[in-house]
This record gives structure tokens, sequence and C-alpha cells, in this order.
């Protein structure tokens, strides 16, 4: 929808109500477990507190639930979408390993829940592909395919005449990964905070909590008073106690992505995105959603937290690419535009765990823009740490204090 040619700047997820959720502080509740952030982390870490039944739950979210980057995002379920290289470099074969097989089976999860709790948020299996736009970045796709083989994760590789009848012409070559998804990510997300509710979770959205105080063995969240013997940290600002808080704070980059919507785009259904990661699309039915580009602001969106703006010079940028790239016609404007914030760990890797010194505080939270995937599993392990149990999480996203601050 266009109003006097500016394109709306909400996502087009955004078309369900998410304010249905009772609202406002609360004063004098007691829970067992209560659980900060009603994005994907933090929903999907209630629900499976509540299924294993560890006690009371109560979720507090600040604004609506998936107003933030859980609605902001493309959709895209895609394991293992890093740089598997640099991950190969630095920690070796082993955690690379653990780490994509950690990705796919969190897939495989997510899949599961959308079925066992009869959601219906589109979720599908498209596949996605890394495109080259040289022969240079062919060869390491190349390389990318023989890395992915050796850790039992092997990709196709397409050819330039493969990539034109897929609707990628002028390309040089392809890696596709056919495991890869897509989602109605705010449908995926009131679906699983239906499902909580149902399991007895309490929902209170826009509850803004603005501290975290220990008390008696427990702890009391203000927003109004909320006693807990537990506090999950499912949000990239975590009240965490003490010198921990401070770092963890600091230490997040917050990163502005971009999207815009061609309407009317009729192609085979994929995700796809450039082999350096500057440009990442999806193909929809009837729709073709571009992101990336933030090459061309001077900050790379760096440091920027207003996820009601959106850049102009990136906008036009991402409109050329569409035009030269994928056949949009030059008479044919984007339908929507909007931002998101990606919340960017030092290192690259979530916190997924208790975090020492604390108390009795856990956090789930700095996937950046690739928390679809890794989520649901790491959810589930955070709730069986929780509940007692023996759990495998990849080492790297151990919320060790070493990590918590940005080296400069």
């Amino acid at each position: 929808m266009v109003i006097q040619g500016i394109p709306q700047q909400i996502p087009i997820w955004w078309n369900l109500r998410r304010d249905d959720f009772p609202s406002g502080n609360i004063d004098g509740a007691e829970t067992q477990i209560v659980v900060l952030g009603g994005g994907l982390a933090g929903v999907t870490t209630a629900l499976f507190l509540a299924e294993l039944g560890v006690g009371d739950v109560m979720l507090l979210e600040k604004g609506g639930i998936g107003e933030g980057a859980s609605g902001r995002n493309q959709g895209h379920v895609n394991p293992g979408n890093i740089s598997i290289e640099s991950v190969f470099r630095r920690y070796g074969q082993d955690a690379l390993k653990s780490l994509l097989g950690f990705e796919y089976a969190s897939v495989g999860l997510l899949e599961e829940v959308i079925e066992r709790f009869s959601i219906q948020c589109g979720f599908r299996r498209t596949g996605y592909v890394f495109l080259a736009e040289d022969e240079e970045q062919a060869r390491l796709l190349r390389e990318r395919q023989a890395l992915l083989v050796s850790v039992g994760h092997p990709p196709e590789l397409w050819d330039a005449r493969q990539c034109e009848a897929r609707g990628f012409p002028d390309f040089a070559g392809g890696l596709f990964k056919p495991e890869a998804g897509q989602v109605h990510p705010v449908r995926l997300l009131l679906g699983l905070a239906r499902a909580a509710q149902d399991l007895g979770v309490q929902i209170r959205a826009r509850t803004e909590v603005y501290d975290v105080v220990p008390q008696n063995g427990g702890f009391v969240v203000r927003t109004g008073r909320v006693r807990a013997r537990i506090v999950v940290h499912a949000t990239n600002k975590p009240y965490l106690l003490g010198g921990a808080a401070t770092a963890l704070k600091v230490g997040f980059l917050p990163i502005r992505g971009q999207i815009v919507v061609f309407s009317g785009q009729t192609a085979q259904e994929v995700g796809f995105g450039t082999v350096d990661g500057l440009v990442y699309g999806l193909r929809r039915r009837q729709e073709l959603l571009l992101g990336g580009m933030r090459s061309v602001s001077p900050s790379r969106e760096e440091g920027e937290e207003d996820d009601t703006a959106v850049n102009s010079a990136i906008s036009m940028a991402l409109q050329t690419y569409a035009q030269q790239r994928l056949n949009v016609p030059e008479s044919q404007p984007y339908s929507h535009e909007w931002a998101g914030i990606m919340q960017e760990s030092p290192d690259g890797f979530p916190f997924v765990g208790r975090v020492a010194l604390v108390g009795n505080q856990y956090v789930i939270c700095g996937f950046g823009g690739h928390g679809l995937p890794g989520i649901p599993g790491a959810a589930r392990a955070l709730a069986q740490m929780i509940a007692g149990q023996e759990v495998e999480l990849p080492r790297l996203f151990a919320p060790r204090l070493d990590r918590f601050t940005r080296s400069v």
C-alpha cells in the first residue's frame, strides 16, 4: 500500500493484532520464574518451561508481542547463515560441526512445535541460495561447499545456467541449501504465545521492567513489584546485577537493517543472498522482500537504534539492485519498507545459559539477525537447564563474563 507515493514504514507482517494480551504494571504478584522479553526467545523459552512443569511462569514485555526484531525480520529460517569459514579458522572443525548440527536440529524442532500446536504461520522449506556475482565469488562458493560437505551438511552447487533457470539471471553460480525455509514471523510468535498461555504462562504486554533486585533468596522485578525465584533475560538489554550488567549492555552493538517489498512478483519461492552478505532477500508468493545494502551508509547503520526511521540512500540502493539484478521493472516501486534493530554480540554468537556471580539469573539473547533457526533449540536447552536436566549447547554460546565486553 502506498499513500501519497510514500511506502508504509511498518512490516508487512503486522496485519494481525498484537495487543490482545493483558497489559500494565503488576504490584504484589509472585511467580516461580519470570521471563523478560516477549520476542521469539522469551516466548519460546516460556513455552518450554511450561511444558516441563518447573513452576509458575510469567512473561513480561515492555511493548507489544512481536513489535521488536522478532516481528521486523524477513522470515528466513536458514540454519548456518553465518561465516562458516571464520568459525572454522578460529575455532576448528569440531566447533563448526557442533554449531551447524545444533542449528539444523533447532529448525527440525521448530517444525515439530509448529505442527504439534497447529500454528498457522506458513512455514515451508523453500531453500536458500548463496549467489556469486562473478567467477571469484563462484570459487569461494566451491570452497564453502567443500567445507559444508566435510561437516555433514552437503549443499547443491549451481552453475550460471541453473541460477538463470531459477530466476537469478546474470549470476555466475550459487550454493543451494534445500533444508532452509521461510515463515510468517508474527503468526509464528503469536501462535507460540497462545500455546504458552494455554499451558498456564501469564503473559503481560506493555509492562516495562526497570530493575531486578535480589531479595530473600530470589528477586523483585520492579514493574510494580513482582517476586520471582528465577529470572530469565530474553532481551538484549538485560537488568543483570553488578559489573556483568554494564559490560553486557556495552558489548552489544545495535545495527539497523532495512527491508523493502515489491508486490506482484512471481517466481520460485526461495531465500537468497550474496556471498558477501551485502544483499539478502526472500521470494514469497506474490512478494519479493529485499534487505541489506548497509554498505552505502557511512556508519553501516551500526549504533543506530531508531527502528521507526529508514535510510533513503539504502532504499534507493535496494531498488536499483532489484531492477538490475532481479528483473524488477523500473516502473514498479516498492510497496513497503521498514527497519529493524539487530543486536550483535562482541563475538557474533548468542548468550545462552546461567550467568555467573549474579544469582539465579539466565540469559538467552544476542542472536543478531539469525534468531529464527537457532532460538527454538536454545530455548528448549535453557528450559531444560533450569529444570536441572543435562543439556548440550554449543560451547560458543556459554555466557562467560569475558564474552560480555567488546574490544575496540
